[in-house]
């Protein structure tokens, strides 16, 4: 969030589940699969999601330009994590203009604050589909200064009304897993990390 203003909206993976091709078969669960067979959204909606930027940079008071995207800046696809190495960094940020010093990610769904050799990386972690703990989490950039929150839900009514309203064939073993955060953050971050490159 971004006082006075929505955060921009960028292109990411969540595509997956209601995009034609390929990818429309892939759950963002990790390395598993889901029956979904054909997409989720009609035309318009797969059209306005198609024309969605893979980047979008925001001036904002006390940051300057900020870099939002959703996995790196280069590819809605890539892992890097809190902890991944400095050399990964560098790696995904080649080519980023040397004015952007703050960029804001995701992919993950695991809220973080780092700096990497003095550019400030935001992941915000996630609203619907935490790793972790329940609950929506976000973040506030203002003043020069980032703070994580999080939003506690009624987890057994956002379940309902998911299984209530979704045609997603999966949705009660989605929402059970996604909503009450089933994965904890050691979990995820082991099964996310092989994605960063490092060595085995």
């Amino acid at each position: 969030s971004v006082r006075g203003m929505e955060p921009p909206p960028t292109r990411h993976d969540n595509r997956a589940f209601v995009m034609p091709g390929p990818k429309s078969c892939r759950n963002s669960r990790p390395r598993q699969n889901s029956g979904l067979k054909k997409p989720l959204l009609a035309d318009p909606g797969l059209n306005m999601l198609a024309a969605l930027e893979p980047t979008v940079t925001v001036d904002i008071d006390g940051f300057g330009p900020v870099l939002f995207c959703h996995a790196t800046p280069r590819n809605d696809e890539e892992v890097v994590l809190v902890d991944s190495r400095l050399e990964r960094w560098a790696e995904v940020f080649a080519g980023l203009p040397e004015q952007v010093r703050t960029v804001v990610c995701g992919h993950t769904h695991m809220p973080y604050i780092r700096l990497v050799d003095r550019r400030l990386v935001v992941n915000p972690g996630s609203i619907g589909m935490p790793y972790g703990r329940p609950g929506g989490h976000w973040a506030l950039l203002q003043d020069g200064a980032v703070s994580l929150h999080r939003t506690i839900i009624d987890i057994e009514a956002a379940i309902a009304r998911v299984v209530a309203e979704s045609g997603y064939p999966d949705r009660r073993d989605w929402a059970d897993y996604f909503i009450r955060a089933a994965a904890s953050d050691a979990e995820s971050l082991s099964a996310f990390a092989a994605g960063d490159g490092r060595p085995v």
